[in-house]
């Protein structure tokens, strides 16, 4: 059995589209921020200080967009523990806020190694992108 240049392309072309998924699942360690996450795409990080719970504070995110979904991992650190529960609400409400949305979901959220906290949630917030 002979094969000819076209029938090799083929296979070629077909075994690099298998092995390029839309949503390629990668661990990441976002510097000075003490967790790990699992994202489908290579995200980018920008930071910059924010006014959290009365105080400025250096707040960073992780972000990336695949299939048609933005993924995004956002820290701070307020410093008071006191101070966490303003800051997750006041979050919550820009994180909507900044997007037109409306909560979809919301559950429990708890992350190996972190203080428990009655407002850590899992949140899911559809809106739309700004034109």
């Amino acid at each position: 059995m002979t094969f000819d240049k076209t029938w090799a392309c083929g296979l070629a072309a077909l075994g690099l589209a298998a092995c390029s998924p839309a949503l390629n699942w990668r661990e990441v360690h976002p510097p000075d921020s003490g967790v790990v996450a699992l994202f489908p795409c290579k995200p980018q990080r920008l930071a910059r200080n924010v006014t959290l719970a009365g105080a400025m504070v250096r707040m960073a995110m992780s972000s990336c967009s695949a299939a048609g979904a933005t993924y995004a991992l956002s820290d701070a650190d307020v410093g008071d523990p006191a101070k966490v529960a303003d800051a997750l609400t006041q979050l919550r409400a820009a994180a909507t806020g900044n997007i037109s949305g409306n909560t979809t979901a919301a559950s429990a959220f708890m992350v190996a190694g972190m203080t428990p906290h009655p407002l850590a949630e899992r949140v899911t917030i559809e809106g739309r992108k700004a034109e």
